[in-house]
Parts: structure tokens; sequence; C-alpha cells
């Protein structure tokens, strides 16, 4: 029939059959031939995917390792930097497997033989035999902020990867895929709530161990309330389980959410009456949509909601992480200013304006994995562990970069001095802790970056006497090597700066266009709140340009309970006001950097902000001209005034000065 249809004939010689386990050998061979002697398929590829998953599964993905172990082979000859090797594991090795993980689960020991070549790679070998790993590959997987490098954890991230494909099909209902699955596995649930079958196949088993990264984060956004389940779904933000945690009312036949709203408005009275105080507060905070959308899932660790491989990644490392760091109660508070001084540090190192294979001789130095002649004679009991550049004292990290004659010249040369790190010098890490601490200072983030060249210079010296026998530099040539570097660096900086701020006022001048027009009214706006008072202020000035005011609003709502969403919802009324005013071109000015950003990308951070700026962005397509701007205090003073007096009212307040 395709070969009537379309005029193309399939190629026998290239087809093959699959037929199921429990079929007759018999019928196999009729059907064969039945097809013109068609072979019969056992084991191959499609795609770049296996075709046929038996339970020798790490024969069958045995290839995506032969690959990578290829890929590395090749590499070995080329001389690159350990930052070199950094940027190919991560852009190639780790490309490797990701289309076969984000369909099937990869065994484990698979998994951790990958890790285990890549481990391989970026120590480097000498004389065909692999050197000293001097970190695992677990702390490495860390990210930069905890003190790894970044790499892949690659079982978590095939578990990110199919949690891509759970979302899908959850937030897809109407994909083929998403409509085989669920008439084979959940014809009549939910792919997060549906219980686990027998038979199923390797691929839906997979689907099955990532639902639960899916299921953690996600929660219903509430739009006209009618497909999510008060007591089954997670819909109320704030709450550990996302439900209610009062018990269900036995007399009453609440079930869905639309039940609980009227008129774009929740009933407070209704909730008030079958909820406990707590579950009422954070449900009258829901902002409700005035389109009357569906309900939706919202994926809660990721700006806009949309659930992605990257935020689905660090949520299941930051919890492997939370297990993990189980600490004696009484310590608490001294591990965690500890834990904020080791974050602000690594931040600050790699925000530094350094090449980077620098960056990572300073993470070794930091972590211990910088291959000094007592580090390896601890490790190994072999060569000489004594300093040869003044055979005093053994060769520690601390040693070699501060407190060795040499090292200790060539920082009296240097046009910076730290003395008030002097008292740590018997520990790198916390004397790098006390360097970083001058970030906050005028030039501090370049006296650092300076510091940071001068040690490697100092490394680049040491490595000259070890394996070349080079006498040392005298401390005026190694702090002029270091200044040279740091100066190219900064040069080349300043010249991506000059075209990014090029860039950046072309931006605003295009965002200003059209905000001073004749025609365009513009609306300033303040809110005014108190902590522990649900009662919020909205003060409005209405000015049609140049200087002609138009009207004057003090408007009163219930507070959400955060500024941000606040300030949106007041954005959201002033829209609507100035709809009902018929205006046609105006602009709207808020104080809020954090939601200016959210609106200007569509990235709402939470759900509820979600609700509000998909109708601020919608309405703004109802307007002829419709544009948000910052303002500043200054600006704004007669709408401050006005918020404040709004607060203590209890009608809203409007002052109609001169017709649009």
């Amino acid at each position: 029939m395709y070969e009537e249809a379309s005029g193309q004939l399939i190629n026998l010689e290239k087809s093959s059959v699959f037929f199921s386990k429990n079929m007759p050998m018999e019928q196999r061979q009729d059907v064969c031939s039945a097809l013109g002697g068609m072979t019969e398929m056992t084991q191959g590829k499609y795609l770049g995917l296996p075709m046929v998953i038996s339970r020798t599964k790490e024969q069958i993905f045995g290839f995506i390792k032969e690959n990578i172990k290829r890929k590395m082979h090749d590499w070995r000859n080329k001389l690159l930097s350990t930052a070199g090797k950094e940027v190919m594991l991560k852009a190639v090795s780790m490309a490797m497997p990701t289309y076969a993980m984000s369909v099937f689960k990869l065994p484990r020991k698979l998994c951790k033989d990958i890790s285990a070549l890549m481990a391989n790679y970026w120590w480097g070998e000498a004389n065909g035999k692999n050197k000293l790993h001097w970190l695992s590959w677990r702390k490495m997987s860390l990210s930069r902020n905890a003190g790894g490098l970044g790499f892949k954890d690659i079982e978590a991230y095939n578990k990110a990867l199919l949690g891509k494909q759970v979302w899908r099909i959850l937030t897809k209902p109407n994909l083929l895929i998403s409509k085989v699955l669920r008439a084979r596995y959940f014809p009549k649930d939910s792919i997060l709530t549906c219980r686990p079958k027998q038979n199923a196949s390797w691929i839906w088993q997979g689907l099955l161990g990532a639902r639960r990264v899916v299921e953690k984060g996600v929660i219903r956004r509430i739009g006209n309330g009618r497909s999510t389940s008060i007591w089954g779904h997670r819909w109320i933000p704030g709450s550990s389980s996302g439900r209610p945690t009062s018990l269900g009312p036995q007399s009453y036949n609440l079930k869905m959410v639309n039940e609980l709203i009227s008129h774009h408005r929740w009933k407070r009275n209704t909730i008030f009456q079958h909820f406990n105080q707590s579950d009422a507060e954070k449900i009258l905070n829901i902002p409700l949509s005035l389109m009357g959308r569906e309900d939706n899932y919202y994926w809660q660790h990721n700006p806009g909601g949309i659930y992605t491989v990257s935020s689905g990644y660090k949520c299941i490392m930051k919890e492997r992480t939370n297990v993990k760091q189980i600490a004696p109660e009484e310590a608490g508070p001294s591990i965690t200013g500890e834990d904020q001084q080791s974050r602000q540090m690594w931040t600050t190192l790699w925000k530094l304006n350094i090449k980077h294979k620098v960056k990572i001789f300073i993470w070794k130095c930091i972590t211990g994995a910088l291959p000094v002649r007592a580090a390896i004679f601890r490790k190994t009991r072999m060569g000489d562990p004594v300093c040869r550049l003044c055979g005093e004292d053994q060769e520690t990290v601390e040693h070699l970069m501060l407190n060795c004659q040499h090292s200790q010249q060539v920082w009296k040369a240097a046009p910076i001095q730290w003395d008030g790190a002097m008292d740590q010098k018997g520990d790198f890490r916390r004397w790098w802790i006390r360097i970083s601490e001058a970030r906050t200072r005028q030039g501090g983030m370049e006296h650092i970056g300076l510091t940071a060249i001068i040690l490697w210079q100092l490394w680049k010296e040491r490595n000259s006497k070890e394996f070349e026998n080079k006498t040392s530099c005298s401390p005026a040539r190694t702090i002029g090597k270091a200044q040279k570097e740091w100066l190219e660096q900064e040069e080349f900086t300043k010249g991506k700066t000059r075209l990014s701020i090029r860039e950046t006022t072309c931006n605003k001048e295009e965002q200003h266009q059209g905000c001073n027009e004749e025609g365009t009214i513009k609306l300033e706006m303040a809110i005014t709140s108190q902590n522990g008072q649900t009662s919020l202020g909205i003060g409005v000035t209405a000015t049609k340009h140049p200087s002609l005011r138009l009207a004057e609003w003090a408007l009163k709502e219930r507070s959400k309970g955060d500024k941000v969403i606040d300030e949106a919802m007041a954005v959201h009324l002033v829209l609507c006001k100035a709809f009902e005013h018929q205006w046609s071109r105006i602009t709207i000015q808020f104080q809020s950097q954090d939601l200016m950003r959210q609106i200007k990308y569509n990235s709402p951070s939470n759900s509820r902000l979600a609700t509000l700026i998909e109708d601020i962005l919608s309405m703004q397509k109802l307007f002829r001209l419709c544009l948000f701007s910052l303002a500043n205090e200054n600006s704004i003073k007669r709408s401050r005034d006005l918020s404040s007096h709004a607060f203590g009212i209890l009608v809203d307040e409007e002052w109609n000065f001169l017709s649009a």
C-alpha cells in the first residue's frame, strides 16, 4: 500500500523484522517468508540507539564507553593544560553519552567506568601508567561554588535527562509517545502516581526511576482550578508537601480547587471554614489569573517554571549533598559560618580576571591536589619530601608558596602586601580565605588576581628547578613576569567591557524609545506595607507628557507577604485601571529591579509570580504602546505619599483632574 501510494520501493535487503520472544519459530519463518525473505533482527542500533534491550545491558551500551575511550586516546598526544582537558571533557566527552542517556537508564557500573575514564584522562598519565588521583571524582563533581570543578556525575545526569522525558509526558499529553505510554502503563492515572508493572520495559523502568526528581519539584499552578484536586495534588506554595495540612472535611464534598473560587477571587469564608489558619493564609496568597486559563504544572526550581536538565541535575546533587552533610548539633553554627566563608572564597576565585589554568592551579593549592614533594611522599612513600629551593623544610604548599626563603623575598618585592594574613601562613586555605576578604574593597579583585598570578610564577619556577635544573629568577624578575601577565589580561578585558557598554547603551535607548512621545501617559507607582499586617497600600499618579496631571489613585489590596509579588500585583492592578480609562499609550514606572528583569525575560521566579507576569504580558498587548521602566525614589515621592495614605483607608480613592 505504501509503495502504490508513494511510488517508493522498500529495500528488503536493508530491512529486518523483530519478534516477541513468545512467538513460535515456525510462525517467525512464515512471516519472514511472506515479507520476501526478510531477515530476523537480533541486535543492532537504529538512529544511534540500541533496538533490543536484553539482560546484558553493559554489553549493549558498551559502545558508549568504547567511543569515549577512543576519543580520549586521540587526545593523549595533544599537549593540553588541565584547563584545556576540562573543556574537552565537558564539551565533548559528556556530550557523547547524552543522547542515549536521554532515553535509557545506563547501568551503574557503566556510569562508574565512564567516570573513571574521564578522571584518568584529566589527571594524566606517565610512561603508560595513570598518575595519582589527588581527589575523588565525587568531589570534583561538586559545583564550583562548593569546592569542585563542575564535572557531571554520570548517574545523576542520566536521571536528570530522563526527568526531562517525564516532564514532557506530564505536560504534553497529546504527544504520540505520551499517548502510547499512557495507554500501556497508566490509562486511568498520572505518571507521577501510577504503580510500576512487573513486565515493564527497560525504558519505562528508567522513567519511573527519574519521576521522583520531577515529583518533588513540581507544583500545580492554579488557573480556573477545574483540574486540580484539593486533597490529591500539590498546589499550595510554601507548604512542605504542597498539599493542605487540614484534614479533609467529611461532611462537605469539596474536591476541586474551582469550588474555592468565584469570579476570579477566592471564597474567603469557605476557605476559613474548611482549612486551618496556616493553610487558609497560604491559599489566599495565591494570585488568581483574570484570563481563566487552565491549571498547569510548574517546576519550582527554574525561573519560568519549565523543567530543564540543568535544574533537575542541581536538585539531585543538592539532595545528595544535604544527606551527606550530617554533623553534630552543637557544631552547627560554626560549620555554617565556615561553609559561608568557603562559598564566598570559591565564588571570588572563579570570578577573578585571570586565565582559567591559573584558577585551577589555585584550586589545587586550596584542595591539597597540588603535587608538591611532601604530598607525593605522603601518598607513595617515594622520593625526597625536602624543598629543593632552600633544602631547609619539607615542600608543602604552604612552605613553597609562602614560607620558603625564595618565596618570602618575592613577596617582599611584590607591589601588594597582605600583612593581615601573616598569621595564617601555616594553612594555605585559611590564608586564601583571608586574602579573599579584600574582594569588597576598591581594587580588591585586581589585587587578588595579581596575587594568584604571583603564586603561579612561583610554581613555574619550582618546576623549572625540579625538571630542568634551572636556577631561580631574581624576585624582581618574578614580580615583573607576574605584572606583565596581569596587565595583558586586564587590557584584554577592558576591550570586551567597552563593547559590552556600547551594546547596553543601545538597549537602553531602545527601551526608552516612545516614552517621551506626545500623548504617552506616565503612571508612577509606589507600594507601602508593614510587617505582620495583611494590608497593602498602592499609590499611583498619572501624567500626560510633558507634565499634565491627569489622575491620582490611592488603592488598598491584600498583601501576599512578598515585596516582589506585591509590586507585580500593583502593576497588574494599574494595567486594569489604565484599560478602564481607555488610555492607548502608557508607560508604568516602579522600583523593583527584580520584577523588571522577570517581566523583561518572562522568567518568573515562582508559581505565584508566574500567574501575575503572565497576566501582565497578556494585558500589555491590549495597548498600542505599553512600556515598563524603573523609577527613582525622588520621582515617585507623590505616589509614595498616596500609598501611605491608602494603607489606612477602607475604600479605594481616585482623583481625576483632566480628561485624557
